[in-house]
């Protein structure tokens, strides 16, 4: 018998090693990652001002129209790519679980600032229907509301709604817009219907970084069309609907 105790304490304290080891290893890992990832962020912010500093130079100076729209077009993708940069490091930190620093978190005031920002980002018209909710979360469920207001202005939209409601354990936050919509490729593999080896078509990362929240805080995503004129597949697309869930406090 003391043989047999003494044979399985040492198979425990083996496993036990082995998730350490393996628990250093993530962590060193996940440490150079870090850094690369802040290297390259910092490189993309430095190379996208120097270019579209260049290109507005170019811009003012030439007299040709088709050269000026050029030279402003190259402007506006570095300035886009550059916001990838910050994108990038939104997305990290929403992909970090911290269970341990989850609390009881107002939902309808992060819906109201949020539609603060969906005005400043274009909105023309930002109406909200927010109920009184508590979810468990932490600061990120913040930057994931309001990727969620600013994204459809910053991609035509005009109209903006957004709601709140506890249903099921859930606290659903709904955005609502009459925007051109999101590819179905690319709707797909965010709400995790089709493998990311499937995406096709990227419009940002900002709804990357809405999914990794709700991953981080075991919720869910859903994205739907929004169709008038007509029924099923003939219908017209005249916006879109995203629902974030995450768990109720």
């Amino acid at each position: 018998k003391v043989l047999a105790i003494g044979a399985v304490a040492h198979v425990i304290i083996g496993v036990y090693d082995a998730r350490r080891v393996r628990a250093q290893q993530l962590a060193k890992e996940q440490r150079k990652l870090s850094v690369l990832n802040r290297v390259i962020r910092h490189n993309l912010r430095n190379e996208t001002t120097v270019l579209g500093g260049h290109a507005s130079i170019v811009a003012e100076g030439v007299d040709d129209p088709e050269l000026r729209e050029s030279a402003e077009k190259v402007a506006h993708s570095a300035s886009v790519i550059g916001g990838l940069a910050e994108d990038a490091k939104r997305l990290q930190a929403a992909f970090e679980r911290r269970p341990g620093e989850r609390g009881r978190v107002d939902v309808a005031a992060l819906v109201e600032d949020a539609a603060d920002a969906a005005r400043e980002a274009g909105a023309e018209t930002v109406e909200t229907d927010a109920e009184p909710c508590v979810a468990l979360a932490d600061d990120r469920l913040a930057t994931a509301i309001e990727e969620l207001a600013t994204n459809a202005p910053e991609h035509g939209a005009s109209e903006v709604t957004l709601s709140t409601r506890e249903r099921d354990g859930d606290v659903e936050i709904t955005v609502s817009d009459d925007g051109p919509g999101i590819h179905e490729s690319e709707s797909r593999v965010i709400t995790g219907r089709d493998p990311e080896t499937q995406l096709e078509h990227a419009s940002g990362l900002g709804l990357w970084i809405v999914r990794a929240t709700a991953d981080a805080f075991d919720g869910w995503l859903s994205i739907e069309a929004v169709r008038a004129d007509g029924d099923g597949a003939s219908a017209a697309e005249t916006g879109t609907t995203i629902t974030l869930g995450v768990p109720a406090a």
